[in-house]
C-alpha cells in the first residue's frame, strides 16, 4: 500500500505538512520528490497571498442604470 502526502524537511527530520495515518515504530520506505517552488505553496500561504493583494485591485462598479432588469436581460 502506498500513500502520497506533502512534506518539507526542517534540516534535521522530515515533517509532514497535514496529517498521516501511519503506525508508529514501523519502518518506512520513503521515495522523495522536490516539488518545485511555484507547486509546492501551502492553502494558507496561497490565502494569505490572496488577502495581501486585496487592496492591489480595483475595478469600476458598474451603474445603476447598466443594472436595471430591462438593460440586463435581452428580450
Amino acid at each position: 500500500m502506498a500513500i502520497t502526502f506533502k512534506a518539507h524537511f526542517d534540516g534535521t527530520v522530515i515533517i509532514p505538512d497535514e496529517p498521516v495515518d501511519l503506525v508508529i515504530g514501523v519502518t518506512y520506505d520513503l521515495i522523495v520528490n522536490r516539488v518545485e517552488p511555484s507547486i509546492a505553496i501551502s492553502k494558507e500561504e496561497r490565502l494569505a497571498r490572496l488577502r495581501n493583494a486585496g487592496g492591489r485591485f480595483t475595478a469600476h462598479a458598474p451603474s445603476a442604470e447598466s443594472l436595471r432588469r430591462e438593460n440586463m436581460y435581452e428580450d
